[in-house]
């Protein structure tokens, strides 16, 4: 399974995101264990 992580720092780039990858996008909210073990690779 592959993904891409984007952090968007503006309402406006996060909701360009949800309509580019349609379906496929999904939010995270907190998320901060996630965060730390996909930045652990």
């Amino acid at each position: 399974m592959t993904y891409d992580y984007h952090e968007p720092r503006e309402v406006a780039e996060a909701l360009h995101l949800l309509v580019k990858h349609g379906e496929d996008a999904h939010l995270i909210a907190g998320g901060t264990a996630t965060v730390l073990l996909l930045r652990q690779g």
